[in-house]
């Protein structure tokens, strides 16, 4: 879900032929290509901090849009995104250092995708045309910014996610909106709906409509509309062309929390594990959890030999060590 943007009624299809270039220049997508934001886009890793501040902004931004009831933890979080192929990407604002933006891009496995709640049929659909699937979800930014870094800071996200899905062979993007978003969607970056407005039933009955980018002719499609003018070719080259070094630096991370962040905020920090499925709970009880008794074991194995060693070094046995006492001095 995406609570920003203003809300304004979908047109039946272009007036003129420079229509989506008014559109481009209406969110000042020139102004955001041409400028050097202080921003910095990275995937959640190996830092708590991280993990904390996107939860916590996703809480934030979603308890004030009516999705989700007050929780003690002040955190939101689901299970897709502890899965090894998701990946939590953040947007920081450089010199205060604090994250504007944040969305996670899960990839589709027998797990299937968070929009399946609602719109499985819709999905299986490509699935049955041996399509590979993913979708962005968990998405907020903060609402104290200006729209250019609001904007900005979405393009960021999905830019570098969309390079993920890239890396990983995905074939079609999905997300599911609110409908009053679907024109931004549609007419800048070019998604089409895929399916009936419906109810998230997991987000306080929040109407929705899901939303279709088939990565395979993305290319083609960005080309037709918007080579023609420098705005378009700037967005062509932002989304769609070149890896730099900070890019490829984020898509070989291997995955996407260490097993004692996923124990710090899913068991620890919030109730999530306890409310989680089963079949999620069978998957990632074998991926993080037994990693982190094996992890346990091992330390408890190395103490007890250098305990061991300590021992037959000193000659002595447990029973034998003693503690005395100084005797007070008259």
């Amino acid at each position: 879900m995406l609570p920003i943007l203003a809300s304004k009624k979908a047109s039946k299809g272009p007036k003129s032929p420079d229509f989506r270039r008014r559109y481009l220049r209406r969110y000042k997508i020139d102004q955001i290509l041409r400028k050097n934001l202080p921003l910095k886009t990275s995937f959640c890793f190996q830092r708590s901090r991280d993990f904390e501040e996107a939860f916590s902004l996703l809480y934030t931004r979603y308890l004030e849009s009516g999705l989700i009831p007050p929780s003690p933890s002040k955190l939101y979080l689901t299970a897709y995104q502890a899965l090894p192929w998701s990946r939590i990407c953040i947007t920081r604002l450089i010199g205060k250092e604090k994250v504007v933006s944040t969305a996670t891009l899960v990839i589709d496995s027998f797990l299937g995708l968070p929009s399946d709640c609602i719109y499985h049929e819709e999905l299986n659909i490509l699935r049955k045309r041996g399509r590979k699937l993913a979708e962005y979800t968990c998405l907020a930014t903060r609402d104290n910014i200006s729209e250019l870094y609001h904007i900005a800071s979405l393009f960021n996200v999905f830019r570098l996610l969309s390079r993920y899905a890239f890396f990983k062979s995905v074939t079609d993007i999905v997300i599911s909106i609110h409908p009053k978003h679907a024109p931004f969607y549609e007419r800048v970056l070019l998604f089409r709906p895929l399916g009936k407005v419906k109810s998230y039933t997991r987000l306080n009955n929040a109407l929705a409509i899901l939303e279709h980018l088939d990565l395979t002719t993305v290319r083609k499609r960005f080309d037709e509309v918007y080579s023609s003018y420098p705005e378009g070719q700037m967005l062509i080259r932002f989304f769609l062309e070149g890896v730099n070094m900070q890019d490829l630096a984020e898509l070989i991370k291997p995955y996407s929390m260490t097993p004692n962040i996923f124990y710090e905020f899913f068991i620890e920090k919030t109730d999530t594990w306890k409310t989680m499925e089963d079949d999620f709970k069978d998957f990632l009880s074998s991926f993080f959890l037994t990693k982190i008794q094996i992890k346990k074991s091992f330390i408890i194995t190395l103490q007890d030999l250098i305990e061991s060693l300590i021992r037959k070094m000193l000659v002595l046995k447990p029973s034998t060590i003693s503690i005395e006492h100084p005797q007070k001095r008259n």
